[in-house]
């Protein structure tokens, strides 16, 4: 059905294996108009009409038509079609009655539909997660995985068996789901086997396989000889920042500023990592508001450093607090002592060690080129919810 988070598209279903009843036969025999052939009351004739229809609109009339006289699945299609577009034409509460009735009739792309609009719509992850479950069941290998990234946190191994179905289906973000679940999961020895699913997943736009991915060629896993491949790194941090996730763009930007050799270089990376910024990541955007604070590599803009310290303080990151701490302790960012006293205290609280008891004036806030290796790399952590609408792979 994501989205995810997308990012993705959605491709009609195949339709020519709904078309070989001798009804069908019968009008293309007579050279029948399909639209004719939906108005007398044919549903073949107008998932035929629906496939040739010029808007969306029209189509959406014709295989509400062909719903309306039986068939279920031109029901699921009308869903789709009612879930997937602007105002006034979206109308996702009757696309979900519809895929209801669908997957109630036992279709997959029904119950992968309904699981979907259960997560977005309902906010009820309960009855989404099983109705993602009889997907897959039945066959829907996009809904596997889907299931798979919901039962990760509660059940890892219900997790990664939907990863090995949707994988044994021929899904090529399945297997790359389920090479991001071993890389957290199982011996280091086995990763180099999976930079090949990963990356193949990473060429569909699967965006945590993307991730993990670059992680690995940064890391020189896989390469000859261990070798790290930062230009192949580089390549799929792109891939996945394009796709809005926060990680790639942050990695990129790091990895970026880290080999720039001139300012401009340098500014355009930060651009990166306030992009991972904008997008939600608030380490980034505490590195944003180091570098500006600290303007070694790019030009100081204190108001702007604050203003991104004070974000990723106020958003929960212990690192943001703490260099924030730093600055204003130091006299580069106003506030005073007491004010500092109590953002080290809060970074203390959030984890960040080096915060806690009585600071050291020689503690420094750490600066971007640092926090590569900072950045969390918990492969799994994006891959809960990257909905599209559920047509297959």
């Amino acid at each position: 059905m994501r989205a995810r988070e997308p990012r993705w598209s959605i491709a009609l279903i195949p339709l020519f294996a709904l078309l070989s009843t001798g009804c069908d036969r019968l009008v293309n025999r007579r050279g029948r108009d399909p639209a004719k052939g939906c108005e007398l009351g044919l549903p073949s004739a107008c998932l035929q009409a629906a496939d040739g229809a010029a808007g969306l609109a029209q189509k959406r009339g014709f295989y509400a038509r062909a719903c309306t006289l039986g068939s279920l699945p031109a029901c699921v299609e009308e869903g789709v079609l009612l879930y997937e577009p602007p105002p006034p034409l979206r109308d996702r509460r009757r696309a979900g009655e519809l895929f209801a009735r669908g997957c109630a009739a036992g279709l997959p792309l029904g119950c992968g539909n309904l699981s979907v609009f259960q997560d977005q719509e309902l906010h009820d992850p309960a009855s989404a997660i099983l109705s993602a479950r009889r997907a897959c069941e039945l066959g829907n290998r996009e809904s596997c995985w889907s299931l798979g990234a919901m039962r990760l946190a509660a059940d890892p191994g219900e997790a990664r068996r939907s990863f090995e179905r949707s994988c044994s289906l021929g899904s090529v973000p399945g297997c790359g789901r389920l090479a991001v679940f071993r890389v957290s999961h199982d011996p280091p020895a086995v990763q180099p086997a999976l930079v090949e699913p990963l990356g193949r997943a990473c060429a569909v736009d699967d965006t945590p396989s993307c991730y993990v991915h670059g992680v690995l060629l940064r890391d020189g896993v896989g390469g000859a000889g261990g070798r790290r491949d930062a230009a192949g790194a580089q390549r799929s941090f792109a891939r996945g920042c394009d796709l809005r996730d926060e990680r790639g763009c942050l990695s990129l930007g790091v990895m970026r500023f880290a080999a720039a050799t001139s300012q401009a270089e340098r500014v355009a990376a930060l651009g990166l990592v306030q992009r991972a910024c904008d997008l939600g990541s608030l380490r980034a955007c505490a590195a944003v508001g180091t570098e500006l604070a600290q303007g070694t590599g790019v030009p100081r803009d204190l108001p702007r450093a604050e203003l991104s310290l004070r974000r990723s303080c106020d958003g929960g990151e212990a690192l943001g607090c703490r260099d924030l701490a730093v600055f204003i302790r130091d006299g580069v960012i106003g506030g005073g002592p007491q004010r500092a006293q109590e953002l080290f205290r809060r970074a203390c609280a959030g984890g960040d060690t080096p915060a806690c008891g009585e600071p050291s004036p020689a503690a420094t806030a750490t600066p971007t080129r640092e926090r590569a290796e900072a950045e969390p790399e918990e492969p799994t952590r994006r891959s809960h919810r990257h909905h599209r609408r559920h047509r297959g792979d």
